[in-house]
């Protein structure tokens, strides 16, 4: 399988998929926000290990972001659970080595789960620039991303929805063999 790519920041990706050490064939997805209880961060990992164990390869990078709460319990709630699932190895908490915007430029696809603070700054900027996102579906971003045409609407704690969503983005980016 063949990961999607965003062209909008080949260099860029390059120099983070060297960095963190992330496969060629790994979609990188971008899940941005602070973690906390309800933040959805928990079922982006469990929903990505649902595809490691459909074999696709993918890496979330959780950007520390504004917040700067990674060092909290509820980060090394998620890095416990990601370590439960057998997909520790492939969730990277980021530091302030890397800004927000080159993460999401160098992302193929950008994940916002937190039902009580999507930054919606940050998720009109990766629509615009074509980076399919999966977003927590609330009234706010069903008015906003419903006709978008890579904006997919899930519930944050459907970890099969979710994956089912990643799942037809990859497809959707892999070129026919």
């Amino acid at each position: 399988m063949v990961a999607a790519t965003n062209t909008n920041n080949a260099l860029g990706q390059s120099r983070i998929r060297e960095r963190l050490e992330i496969a060629p064939d790994e979609t990188i997805i971008v899940a941005p926000g602070c973690v906390h209880r309800t933040s959805g961060h928990r079922f982006a990992v469990w929903s990505a290990s649902i595809l490691k164990m459909a074999e696709v390869p993918v890496h979330i990078i959780i950007p520390e972001g504004s917040c700067r709460q990674h060092t909290g319990q509820y980060a090394r709630d998620v890095v416990e659970f990601a370590r439960m699932t057998g997909f520790a190895d492939k969730v990277t908490l980021s530091g302030p080595e890397w800004t927000l915007p080159d993460l999401l430029a160098a992302a193929d696809i950008a994940m916002f789960l937190n039902a009580d603070d999507t930054p919606s700054g940050l998720l009109s900027e990766a629509v615009s620039v074509g980076l399919p996102v999966i977003v927590c579906d609330t009234p706010e971003t069903r008015s906003r991303f419903a006709d978008e045409k890579n904006v997919f609407l899930v519930r944050n704690d459907k970890p099969r929805a979710i994956a089912q969503a990643l799942m037809k983005i990859i497809e959707d980016k892999t070129p026919s063999d």
